[in-house]
């Protein structure tokens, strides 16, 4: 919690992380963890490191968006995604008619 010049003594809360489940078509499910719970409604696939031996079998099938229902698909990517950070899958949003400058990568190395 931290107070802000010139807001009186109230202290803010930031950097919390949001943890989000898609449950997985065939069974299963993957975890979403984000600073930024309000893009969740625009989210159109998932990312997965090709390489991460907890997320290999869940390439190429569709994850279920957890408020809409909607299948969103489940790719890999070696680039955007860092097994280390996080729960090791990147959600992919767009924001408005356009995407963010690491979810254009995203869909031009996976369509």
């Amino acid at each position: 919690m931290i107070a802000l010049p010139g807001k009186g003594t109230k202290k803010y809360e930031f950097g919390v992380i949001h943890h989000f489940l898609y449950r997985v078509e065939g069974g299963g499910e993957l975890e979403v963890a984000t600073t930024r719970p309000e893009t969740i409604l625009g989210d159109t696939a998932l990312a997965v490191h090709p390489e991460d031996p907890r997320y290999v079998d869940f390439i190429g099938r569709r994850a279920i968006h957890p408020f809409t229902g909607q299948p969103i698909p489940i790719v890999a990517d070696p680039i955007l995604v860092d097994r280390e950070l996080g729960t090791g899958v990147v959600k992919s949003t767009l924001h408005g008619n356009i995407m963010s400058t690491p979810n254009k990568g995203l869909s031009k190395t996976n369509n």
